[in-house]
């Protein structure tokens, strides 16, 4: 080979390097953007295979039930941590059906730590390959909370709802008849209609409408503490 052919293939042998490691770069690049974008998602990252290994990890903004009972994730198995046959089987089910089907599988469940707090989640498994899922998990304990005390907020408006109903039942015929019976007897007073013989009579009477207006508030009183 003649000196000036040696010096064109180290010249293509070179720009070929060059474009390897241009290429690598790029790579590098990416793999750094996607590295980051990936530790800026707040969501819980596992890659897990079909023997239920987890091959991967990140922690996110949720609270994770395996770190809390064994510490390692990465490099254990679904069976290494406590959880009962059926949610072993739920889990190895999403992650085959996401596999199997090429097409994102969500889940959701609730897990119970070692202090007794209830956590909820929701998991959403894509396939990476024939053998490996990526699982992205979001703990939304704080929004079930919410939804939950949004609940209790709504049972107890009804509850007073009905309270109001019943008081306006109360109003409405037990107030009723004792009012009109003072409010006419006043009437008769103010008018001058009750002559002297009569007074006796219509005092006993308004007496009577007081007896039963005292009743009626001592059964409103009783209504008020069974819903206290």
């Amino acid at each position: 080979m003649s000196d000036k052919a040696y010096i064109a293939q180290l010249e293509a042998e070179n720009e070929a390097l060059k474009k390897r490691v241009a290429k690598l770069s790029l790579l590098q690049h990416v793999e750094a953007k996607i590295n980051q974008i990936v530790r800026s998602i707040p969501d819980i990252i596992f890659i897990m295979d079909t023997d239920g290994n987890y091959i991967d990890f990140k922690a996110g903004d949720g609270e994770v039930f395996i770190t809390s009972i064994k510490g390692d994730v990465k490099g254990s198995n679904i069976k290494d941590h406590g959880f009962d046959a059926d949610f072993i089987d739920a889990i190895m089910n999403h992650i085959n059906t996401a596999i199997d089907t090429g097409e994102m599988h969500t889940y959701k469940y609730e897990l119970t730590f070692p202090n007794g707090e209830i956590r909820f989640y929701e998991s959403r498994a894509v396939r990476l390959n024939q053998q490996l899922a990526l699982r992205i998990v979001r703990d939304f304990t704080n929004l079930e909370q919410h939804q939950q005390a949004l609940l209790q907020t709504q049972h107890a408006l009804l509850h007073a709802h009905e309270k109001l109903k019943e008081y306006a039942f109360m109003v409405s015929h037990n107030l009723r008849s004792p009012i009109t019976n003072i409010l006419g007897i006043s009437h008769l007073v103010k008018e001058g209609l009750i002559t002297q013989d009569e007074q006796h009579f219509y005092v006993q009477q308004l007496s009577i409408q007081c007896d039963k207006l005292n009743e009626i508030s001592t059964a409103m009183a009783r209504i008020l503490a069974t819903y206290d």
